[in-house]
């Protein structure tokens, strides 16, 4: 998928539901992927894994989805049980 085509899922995404919109992004992940790396508490570390294993997802899929919640929280819906589950995991601080 070149950069044009991606452009006009994007555009054309507006309107659609959450799990319309995550299909796309799911399309377009597989061409823009970059690594990230996080420091969190040991804790919250082996939480989030053992949701992920739970959830069948990936660990980075898992974090991915927790981010796509907080881009729109202009649009009133109840959290996946993804986003819910690590409400309250990581702390705030350095």
């Amino acid at each position: 998928m070149n950069a044009d085509e991606m452009q006009a899922m994007i555009a054309a995404s507006h309107g659609l539901t959450y799990y319309q919109r995550q299909s796309i992004r799911q399309t377009q992940r597989c061409a823009m992927q970059s690594k990230l790396t996080l420091r969190l508490d040991e804790e919250a570390i082996e939480h989030a894994k053992a949701y992920s294993r739970h959830a069948g997802k990936s660990l980075s899929q898992v974090v991915e989805d927790f981010f796509e919640q907080l881009e729109a929280p202009h649009e009133p819906q109840e959290l996946p049980p993804v986003t819910h589950a690590l409400l309250g995991v990581f702390k705030r601080g350095g």
